[in-house]
Formats: C-alpha cells, structure tokens, sequence
C-alpha cells in the first residue's frame, strides 16, 4: 500500500519521508559500500546498525534530530577510518542540512 509522503528505498525496505529521500539514498549507499569494504566485521555491523538508526528517524515527518546525529556521530569515525570519508562528507552535508534546519 503506498502511503502519502514516504517512498519505500533499495532492498532493505526503508520506508522515508521524500523530502528525506536524497539523504536515504546516500545512506544505502554508503551501507552497500561498507558491506564491500575491507573494514573488520565488527565495524561493518556497528556502521550499518547507525544507518538503520538514522532510517528509522527519517521514516518520521520530524525526525528526533540528537538521535541522527549520536547515530552519525558514531558511524563517520568508522567510515573516515575505513577509508570512505569522502561518500561520508556527502552524507554529513545531507545529516547536517537535517539537524540545522529540521529538513533537506
């Protein structure tokens, strides 16, 4: 059933509000390039279960923005290790542009 305002993303279902659909994108994104990458499996599953956090917010018309960015926060000190900081930087521009001014 198609709910007004959310579009459902990618394999893992993630239902988001479309004005979070550029951020969600770039997130699933960076999921499928850690899952790739040569991070060790702890860190794999710690980045991945960040991203699951902030999705799960975007599926709210107003996401809980100190959650986003706790959740954020965490998973960017992985990724900048395991040497994907620069899908990173676009995704923190995006979380950024969400927790400053409540949208994107």
């Amino acid at each position: 059933s198609n709910v007004q305002g959310v579009v459902v993303l990618g394999n893992q279902n993630s239902v988001v509000q479309n004005k979070f659909e550029a951020l969600a994108t770039e997130l699933d994104r960076l999921r499928r390039e850690v899952t790739a990458s040569s991070l060790p499996d702890d860190d794999k599953v710690a980045v991945i279960a960040e991203i699951q956090t902030i999705e799960s917010q975007l599926a709210k018309p107003e996401p809980n923005r100190s959650i986003v960015q706790q959740a954020w926060a965490t998973a960017q000190k992985i990724v900048t290790a395991g040497g994907l900081a620069e899908l990173g930087v676009k995704v923190g521009h995006l979380i950024a542009a969400l927790v400053t001014q409540g949208g994107l």
